[in-house]
């Protein structure tokens, strides 16, 4: 079954900006599982689970997606299960695990300098650690969540055709994503409830600087995004957004927690460039996308939740004014949301 990339955006109503969401535009491609995405330019990325591609979709046309390109692995020995994905411009960072190998942990770079003719660069496989999740990347370092027991990599992404692992610390249990923000990187530790932060200001020598643990409002916590100082967390078993402060990375503090039948499943979350507002997809049948407003962190309210009967909603990203979430199940969608009014600029939130 086909996955169709489609467009949603919160209209402007009568009662205040942003606060509806609408839906229009799609565009389908061969089934496969979508677990990350990013964007850059006028296109997104996307790894496929399962298999060996990774796709590129023109979004030159914001509202209207047309797919550009997929390149594949017939080796499964640098594309196989691919999972996370970052760009900073040329080059995509995408992880998984080697096909030939399976288990054992997988980095590849990809060039997308010409997105419509993606070509394999580089890529480094190790045994000593499992299946490539999330990753993030800053400068010439990639940071790299991996394996089910909970592993903090460290690439040396400097050369683009050979890639080097510098830098390794052990989690705690199973991690889902990782964000990078100067000196440190944030983690979620889903199979036990806790986010932590690494300091990374000597890349080859990462340390865990602090966890924040709740067995309630961190229970199974997955997708991520930052404005300033507030990370906001998807709680996937906990069915919640939770705002975590992390001003001073040494002493994470939870800010708040919203739980909400809405929010069954939750999994991916994005930002608007002003923070006022969060998009949310959850990876439940029926609960599928929820708009929130976070201008005040510690007092989050549901505006707007579109429901839809086929799609799991997993990771979102921005580009611009607009949002774009993937799937895992259903009919592989990846639709695309606009937020008028609520503030514009590049960039993205995993």
């Amino acid at each position: 079954m086909p996955w169709q990339l489609g467009v949603l955006w919160p209209a402007t109503t009568g009662g205040g900006d942003c606060d509806v969401l609408t839906q229009e535009g799609s565009v389908a491609v061969a089934a496969q599982n979508h677990f990350h995405i990013c964007a850059f330019g006028d296109y997104l990325f996307i790894p496929g689970g399962g298999n060996s591609t990774v796709r590129s979709i023109d979004v030159t046309d914001r509202a209207n997606p047309v797919a550009a390109d997929t390149l594949t692995d017939p080796t499964d020995t640098e594309l196989f299960n691919m999972r996370g994905v970052a760009t900073d411009g040329d080059w995509l960072y995408v992880t998984g695990e080697e096909g030939v190998v399976v288990g054992d942990f997988l980095f590849t770079i990809v060039n997308v300098s010409d997105p419509t003719n993606m070509t394999i660069e580089g890529s480094v496989t190790s045994a000593s650690f499992g299946l490539g999740r999330g990753v993030a990347v800053q400068g010439d370092f990639c940071y790299v969540v991996a394996g089910p027991g909970g592993n903090f990599l460290v690439v040396d992404v400097s050369d683009r055709t050979d890639p080097q692992i510098v830098g390794s610390v052990s989690l705690f249990s199973e991690s889902s994503d990782v964000i990078a923000d100067g000196n440190f990187c944030y983690v979620t530790c889903s199979g036990t409830d806790r986010v932590v932060s690494i300091d990374v200001s000597v890349p080859t020598a990462p340390v865990v600087e602090d966890s924040e643990i709740d067995a309630t409002t961190l229970d199974g916590c997955t997708g991520m995004a930052l404005f300033g100082d507030v990370l906001f967390v998807a709680v996937t078993t906990g069915d919640r957004l939770t705002a975590i402060d992390v001003s001073d990375p040494s002493n994470l503090a939870q800010i708040s927690s919203l739980a909400d039948t809405d929010f069954d499943g939750i999994s991916g979350v994005a930002l608007t460039a002003d923070g006022t507002r969060a998009v949310v997809g959850s990876y439940v049948i029926g609960d599928w996308v929820t708009l929130v407003d976070v201008s005040d962190p510690s007092a989050m309210v549901i505006l707007d939740t579109i429901a839809n009967n086929d799609d799991y909603s997993l990771r979102l990203t921005r580009l611009d004014g607009y949002f774009y979430g993937t799937d895992a199940a259903g009919v592989h969608s990846v639709h695309t949301w606009f937020i008028e009014g609520c503030g514009g600029g590049s960039g993205w939130s995993l």
